[in-house]
């Protein structure tokens, strides 16, 4: 297990996904409902994701495995 917060790892993968789609953080974290300080906080250790904003994140397709443990999911066959 990395040594990240569940915070900052929501953050990476907001930045993932804004690198991928090319669109700003801002339009992500009002896509999901909230705003740019909440990524901010995540991003500095303060706060974690609200399992409702886990939900979001898990409907939209992310990894929120790897949010909640650091562990990546195993390519099941």
């Amino acid at each position: 297990m990395d040594e990240l917060t569940i915070g900052q790892r929501a953050a990476r993968l907001i930045d993932g996904r804004s690198w991928d789609t090319k669109l700003p953080v801002t339009t992500l974290m009002e896509m999901l409902g909230t705003n740019r300080q909440v990524y901010y906080n995540w991003r500095n250790g303060k706060e974690d994701p609200s399992a409702k904003l886990l939900e979001k994140m898990a409907l939209a397709g992310d990894d929120v495995l790897w949010v909640l443990t650091g562990m990546e999911r195993r390519n099941e066959k």
